[in-house]
Order: structure tokens, then C-alpha cells, then sequence
């Protein structure tokens, strides 16, 4: 459950709310991996013109066709996450985990996703995304 207890400081007013054991945990371990594993960063800006008219053209041809059991649209989200997913088998060094002692590069490219607001985080790992479609 969420609260919130508005309080006051010299730099202003501010609220504090608690966070769930499951947010915790997570906040733990992803403090102690950016601790302990060694990161590297990438950036890079995207043109997603082409890709929102292809999803567009998907959505309206799924729309269309009202295939009994559709998921609903495909999402940007989706896309992205399929994009990932082919870069990683085209690079597959990336594709693995810190040991301590050795590196363990994965046959199947798995995706996790974190999400939340406030004290709610849910982080669903999608499995073997490489080999799935949209």
C-alpha cells in the first residue's frame, strides 16, 4: 500500500512514500550490480518514421482481418524490443552475464523490462524473444 507523508524542508516541500518488499529488492540488487559488474554504455538516436508507418500499416491489416485471439496493436514498445532482441544474436558477446570469475554469454536472447510508478514495479522477463515474431 501506498503513503504519502507531506513534509517540509529548507529546500522545499516534499512527499515520501514506502516502497513495496518487491521494489526494495529490486533497488538492492540493481544497486549492487552497478557496484560490482562492470558497465559500458551505448547512445544512439533513432529515426522511427519508417517504423510507425509499418506499424500503422500491421495494426490497420490486424484491425482488419479481426483474427480471433489477437493480442491487440503492436506497439512501438514491441518493436523495439524485437530490434534489440536481433541485435544482440548479431553481437552475441553482449548477450551474457558477469560471474565473478568468467562471463556466461547465453544461447537464447532473453529481454526484461522494468516498469512502475510509485511503490508498484513489475519486471516481467520476455523469454526467447529472438526466436518469436511481433
Amino acid at each position: 500500500a501506498t503513503s504519502t507523508a507531506p513534509s517540509s524542508s529548507v529546500s522545499g516541500a516534499y512527499s515520501d512514500f514506502q516502497l513495496s518488499d518487491l521494489a526494495q529488492s529490486l533497488a538492492a540488487r540493481q544497486t549492487h550490480a552497478k557496484q560490482v559488474v562492470p558497465h559500458y554504455y551505448l547512445s544512439v538516436d533513432l529515426n522511427l518514421t519508417e517504423l510507425l508507418k509499418i506499424r500503422t500499416i500491421f495494426n490497420a491489416q490486424a484491425a482488419a482481418a479481426k483474427k480471433k485471439g489477437s493480442v491487440g496493436e503492436l506497439s512501438v514498445q514491441d518493436f523495439l524490443v524485437k530490434a534489440a532482441a536481433m541485435a544482440v544474436q548479431q553481437v552475441p558477446d553482449v548477450n551474457g552475464s558477469w560471474m565473478d570469475t568468467f562471463v556466461r554469454r547465453y544461447e537464447q536472447v532473453d529481454i526484461n523490462l522494468v516498469m512502475g510508478a510509485g511503490s508498484y514495479v513489475a519486471t516481467p522477463v520476455l523469454r526467447n524473444v529472438g526466436a518469436r515474431g511481433l
